[in-house]
């Protein structure tokens, strides 16, 4: 991962960022994510999109945080881009990049086990008020391509990424169900290729 963008951010953090979505998105896939506080996991996903990075989306979200505003800016501020924001003060204030990168993606993703998602995977206004709605971003299955940054501002930290295409339509599926790919032909994208040990499918983009 490379961006031509000077603002703080390094390829590293970048790569990080990317590897943190994937490997939670792997495990959703694979059905080894678990659901709600009642025991058992959520169900497999037959065509999870493996996520790569965009500078674009990046350049985005930290024109945004950049302000340390803690609260979304408005969708027509980010076309196309959907929004999820972790903030965090105390000890936390003085981590590194990295392990902010790593506690804000866990910390979206952790909605998952403490909230639960709906046995049929609909977003529903309902369920979005359950406050799931950083881990259905995470986990949106053609999602395919995320920025992210950290900015710190005055005794507090503020983290962002930004998701292309945006995730979490209401009325929509989170993800299909099933059984993850074998084959390539199984991902039904054009271009698409089976990553049988992630259990999700690369988009010819990546």
């Amino acid at each position: 991962v490379h961006c031509d963008l000077d603002n703080g951010q390094t390829d590293e953090l970048r790569q990080i960022w990317v590897n943190q979505h994937n490997q939670y998105r792997s495990l959703v896939a694979k059905g080894k994510a678990k659901n709600g506080t009642h025991g058992g996991f959520a169900p497999k996903a037959a065509r999870m999109l493996k996520m790569s990075y965009d500078c674009a989306a990046e350049a985005s979200v930290m024109s945004w945080i950049k302000n340390c505003i803690f609260k979304h800016n408005p969708g027509s501020d980010r076309p196309g881009y959907g929004q999820s924001l972790w903030s965090g003060s105390g000890s936390l204030f003085k981590a590194n990049m990295t392990e902010l990168a790593v506690w804000s993606v866990h910390s979206w993703y952790n909605e998952l086990p403490t909230h639960g998602a709906p046995a049929d995977n609909i977003l529903t206004w309902a369920v979005f008020n359950t406050g799931i709605g950083h881990y259905t971003a995470l986990a949106w299955q053609n999602t395919h391509r995320i920025g992210c940054g950290v900015v710190y501002c005055k005794g507090w930290v503020i983290t962002g990424c930004e998701y292309n295409p945006p995730g979490d339509v209401i009325g929509s599926i989170i993800y299909e169900m099933g059984d993850p790919c074998v084959t390539d032909a199984d991902c039904k994208c054009t271009g698409c290729k089976c990553s049988q040990e992630e259990a999700l499918c690369i988009p010819p983009s990546s």
